[in-house]
């Protein structure tokens, strides 16, 4: 494996045109105060039973995705949606944030346990093929885990980690998670080439190459060396980690484009006229800007103790336990010359 850079500087690049403006949910401390209730419980605890690991995750502050993401969120469901976010979360801390030989030591099965008891209380509220589905889902997701666990030992193309971010199963668990937030099924409308499925699933490709963008600096300094989009299309096209940044936020913008085509299309057929799926385009479309915000500000990507101060063009400097947003017209960036893998 190539030495690591001490340092790497890349663009803060425009990653949409057509997204809404963030819009949290309306009560931060009703969701801080939901993921503390969730984890006060015996199951959660048998995620991170380690007081180190624990702390470490906690310095993540995971539940600022739900409150960025699910502003319709109804009020009677957001203990459920927190604990299952903080759950997923919890999953990918263990499994892809800490380094292999520790992970090796969390079988999956117990975490398969405490979704049962989640998957329990969502039942209660989900139809027979909505619980169908999200059964389903969950199945596809740890069954990547144990895929992903394997793969490790090899280099992955840009489009094999693009492939495996986008279809491990975790974006169709995070569907059903948005039709539980805003009490809708759209079970009759995901059909496996429906127009709604494409939509969603195009939204979901800006959404995890947002992410990429975001967790370069965790993922390139993980011990663990995780794969990332970004560096794998700078080796593979020999060019600096910033245009491999600025060609991947080119990808993103034409994903979110193809999105909304297919957004008008799906608007314009008899599914548009539900109400339901209109809720859900408002709903998801919330949901991806959340991300893209959250991405931004999140220590799980830009380090323990991180705040964002509000930039949103100019430069990134990572480091390895941290980032540091230059905005534009500062001179606090280096001058050095472009890093390549």
């Amino acid at each position: 494996m190539p030495e690591r850079l001490a340092l790497i500087e890349v663009p803060i690049p425009m990653l949409t045109r057509r997204l809404p403006r963030p819009c949290p949910y309306p009560d931060a401390e009703a969701v801080r105060s939901a993921a503390e209730a969730f984890w006060s419980t015996p199951g959660a605890h048998r995620l991170l039973p380690a007081a180190s690991a624990y702390a470490d995750y906690q310095a993540q502050r995971a539940f600022e995705f739900t409150y960025w993401s699910y502003p319709t969120l109804k009020k009677a469901r957001l203990a459920l949606v927190v604990a299952i976010n903080e759950f997923a979360y919890a999953t990918d801390f263990v499994f892809d944030d800490i380094d292999g030989g520790e992970a090796a030591g969390h079988g999956l099965a117990g975490y398969i346990d405490v979704f049962a008891g989640l998957a329990a209380q969502a039942q209660a509220l989900l139809s027979p093929r909505q619980y169908e589905r999200l059964m389903v889902a969950v199945a596809e997701a740890f069954d990547h885990i144990g895929k992903q666990r394997d793969a490790s030992v090899r280099e992955q193309s840009s489009g094999e980690i693009y492939d495996r971010h986008l279809n491990s199963g975790w974006i169709w668990v995070a569907e059903l998670i948005l039709e539980l937030a805003i009490g809708v099924d759209l079970s009759a409308y995901l059909d496996s080439d429906s127009l709604l499925r494409q939509y969603y699933h195009a939204g979901c490709s800006a959404g995890v190459l947002v992410n990429d963008i975001f967790s370069l600096r965790k993922e390139y300094y993980s011990g663990a060396g995780r794969f990332n989009v970004v560096p794998a299309l700078a080796r593979e096209r020999g060019i600096s980690f910033a245009d491999a940044v600025t060609a991947v936020a080119q990808w993103t913008l034409r994903e979110e484009q193809r999105c909304y085509e297919l957004r008008d299309r799906l608007l314009a057929s008899p599914a548009g006229s539900d109400p339901g799926v209109r809720a859900f385009i408002t709903a998801f479309e919330y949901w991806l800007a959340g991300n893209l915000h959250w991405s931004r500000l999140t220590p799980r990507y830009h380090g323990k103790g991180f705040e964002y101060d509000g930039t949103t063009e100019g430069t990134m400097v990572l480091h390895p336990e941290r980032t540091i947003y230059v905005p534009v017209g500062s001179d606090e960036a280096s001058a050095g010359a472009p890093q390549t893998p």
